[in-house]
């Protein structure tokens, strides 16, 4: 019984804290900002609240199998999410190595649409764009991970953390 008090008053303040945060951001944002507002702040945000809480994405959930995408003798990678109706979210940590060599893009499953978050995630827009992470939802979905540099320029690669 301790346990179901302790978990209802870490939700109620978790949301407290995304309604206070939502609602910081929408009241410092201008008419002309608004165009300029990208919905993937909110997962990079959600990201960080995840973290502790939701499962890693295996690396048997990709197809092709995913530990490491080398685009040394390939411009890019196409990669597909399973789905995992046990989980709604799950994260997947990746990195970049030369830093900026490659792009990451994650596109969720259409079935997530109605989920509300967007379907979405670029790792250009990840504070640290040679190491971040995604919120994967249930319905999975596709990384395309891109080379940025030209294909000639030696060692770049994608792992999973």
């Amino acid at each position: 019984m301790k346990i179901l008090i302790v978990v209802l008053i870490v939700i109620a303040v978790l949301f407290v804290v995304l309604m206070v945060w939502g609602a910081g951001n929408n009241s410092s944002q201008s008419a002309t900002d608004a165009k300029s507002f990208k919905p993937t702040s909110m997962l990079t945000g959600l990201n960080g609240l995840l973290a502790p809480f939701a499962p890693k994405v295996a690396s048997t959930q990709f197809q092709p199998a995913l530990a490491t995408c080398n685009l040394q003798s390939k411009q890019t990678c196409a990669i597909t999410i399973a789905a995992d109706s046990s989980h709604t979210f799950r994260q997947a940590a990746f990195k970049v190595q030369p830093a900026k060599c490659a792009d990451v893009l994650y596109q969720s499953s259409p079935g997530d649409a109605s989920s509300g978050l967007p379907g979405k995630q670029d790792s250009s827009d990840a504070k640290d764009p040679s190491a971040f992470t995604f919120t994967v939802l249930k319905g999975g979905g596709a990384l395309t991970i891109t080379r940025i540099s030209p294909s000639n320029a030696g060692l770049c690669q994608v792992s999973l953390q």
